[in-house]
């Protein structure tokens, strides 16, 4: 499985922000999409801005790469390309996560500690 945790501590203060770029791994891939992903070929990279106000951390970014797998329908290969905007909010356990009124965006909790973005 893919870790990516950032250090709450290490996430600059809003106006400012901490840039990621990891490329998922094939075994994360492979986890998330099935076997009927071409693992030799396909990529995706995640590509994102950090940053928190007090406890909580937004993270606003793209997934972009491709993936080849079979066409469900006609059994040949299938290209897809990924290109998807990635909104998230994390904030401290004690709140909780919660539904998300903005359908563009996804909440989730962080310990007080560390961030884990996979």
């Amino acid at each position: 499985m893919l870790e990516l945790s950032l250090k709450i501590r290490d996430i600059p203060e809003a106006g400012s922000d901490a840039r990621v770029e990891v490329l998922l791994v094939r075994s994360f891939l492979a986890d998330a999409l099935g076997p009927d992903v071409d693992l030799s070929r396909s990529h995706v990279t995640v590509r994102a801005g950090v940053m928190r106000t007090n406890d909580t951390i937004l993270v606003r970014g793209r997934l972009e790469g491709e993936l080849f797998t079979v066409c469900a329908r006609c059994l040949g290969e299938a290209h897809i390309p990924v290109d998807v905007p990635m909104n998230v909010v994390l904030g401290p356990e004690d709140l909780g996560a919660e539904e998300s009124a903005d359908e563009e965006s996804e909440y989730y909790v962080h310990d007080g500690v560390t961030v884990e973005l996979a």
